[in-house]
């Protein structure tokens, strides 16, 4: 799998790709009809990592992936190539 990550965005949002130091790639997704409506996805696994009631802090999504945070970066501004 290639990432090509692009232009990195100041302000949390949902749609936002990261990528940890043990090449992994997470989303943030966002579901507003739901109780908890923000979701980190694992896309290298493809499993559910946690649900959020509001937007996550750095540190909480490092400590739930258990691992440090490289690069984050808006999904509209990102290319993922499957090979």
């Amino acid at each position: 799998m290639d990432v090509l990550l692009n232009r990195k965005e100041e302000k949390r949002q949902s749609g936002e790709l990261i990528y940890s130091k043990n090449k992994k790639l997470y989303a943030l997704i966002e579901d507003a009809d739901e109780r908890y409506p923000y979701l980190l996805l694992c896309l290298t696994n493809l499993e559910i990592i946690q649900y959020y009631d509001d937007l996550p802090t750095n540190d909480e999504i490092c400590f739930d992936i258990d691992d440090e945070i490289e690069s984050v970066h808006h999904h509209k501004y990102s290319k993922i190539t499957i090979a």
